[in-house]
């Protein structure tokens, strides 16, 4: 909502503005009035933890669905998804809201849930995911969370499988893939890589790189030699009326060496090139967009990370 309909919807000229976390001496209409002013300058100046606490304190002094509608924004553009869909649900659900301030808030509230990070969990049985110590509801439960970081635990017919600290992004999409196809024995240390499996990522990019710069050596290397050879026949050619018949048997013998040197080194690098290519379509994982795979393989077992 823009500034000028703000204030003029909550008739504010005129009214002081409040420093933040000082005390209201005037009436309550007062009191919200100011504190929703200086809400408004806080959110056009980008200051929105500010403006959040400028907003609840509107809203305590007189509550109105604008207000918590200004309240809900100033705390989307902090980061704070989850408190602002809620206050989206509250402004859509309040009878007092007009048509166009309940479609804004709906605009609002689709885009907010749009930028949640989400986590998901994959396993058979009894599964449940704890995020900083709450249970998260649901059948694979799903967690909708405002980006930062977070301790997860995975509990697998009521024994723990995963207990780590991620950082997630906005948007972001992490799924935990719990296996009971196959159980591992851990030793005791401060990680360990999970063994290969169906569901694990696969090969670095760096393989790809690898063969390409084995591919790129080879073709250099054969087209010295093919330059090599032609160098040597143009001399050949130069000196043959000069040569003797050993002299021409000697030339033709090492000829021949250096063009099957070169149709060497010319089909390695084909082959090369092409291993190459099968690598990067079928087996290099590239990764995909903003999606993390987490993977536990066994009952007891073992975490692994990766970007697809």
């Amino acid at each position: 909502m823009s500034r000028r309909a703000a204030l003029a919807l909550a008739c504010l000229l005129g009214t002081p503005t409040p420093s933040l976390g000082a005390p209201c001496t005037q009436d309550a209409v007062s009191c919200g009035r100011s504190a929703f002013k200086a809400g408004v300058e806080a959110y056009e100046a980008e200051r929105y933890t500010e403006a959040i606490e400028h907003f609840r304190q509107a809203q305590a002094a007189r509550p109105h669905p604008v207000v918590l509608f200004n309240l809900a924004l100033a705390e989307a553009r902090g980061g704070k998804l989850r408190d602002a869909i809620r206050h989206l649900d509250e402004v859509m659900a309040d009878p007092q809201t007009s048509q166009e301030v309940r479609a804004k808030a709906e605009r609002e509230r689709a885009r907010a849930d749009g930028r949640l990070a989400r986590i998901e969990v994959d396993a058979s049985g009894k599964v449940e995911l704890l995020v900083d110590g709450v249970l998260v509801a649901g059948s694979p439960p799903v967690a909708a969370l405002d980006p930062g970081s977070y301790d997860v635990r995975v509990r697998l017919d009521g024994r723990t499988v995963i207990e780590r600290r991620v950082d997630l992004s906005e948007a972001e999409r992490l799924r935990l893939t719990v296996e009971r196809q196959r159980e591992i024995v851990v030793a005791p240390g401060d990680s360990v890589a999970a063994p290969s499996s169906p569901s694990s990522a696969g090969l670095s990019p760096t393989w790809f790189y690898v063969g390409a710069s084995v591919t790129a050596v080879l073709g250099g290397v054969a087209t010295w030699s093919a330059l090599d050879t032609k160098r040597a026949f143009d001399d050949y050619e130069r000196d043959l009326p000069r040569l003797d018949q050993a002299a021409v048997n000697a030339r033709v013998s090492d000829g021949h060496a250096r063009e099957r040197r070169t149709n060497w080194l010319l089909s390695g690098t084909v082959v090369a090139g092409a291993a190459t290519a099968a690598l990067g379509v079928f087996w290099v994982d590239w990764g995909g967009r903003g999606t993390r795979q987490g993977v536990v393989v066994g009952p007891g077992s073992a975490y692994a990370v990766g970007t697809f």
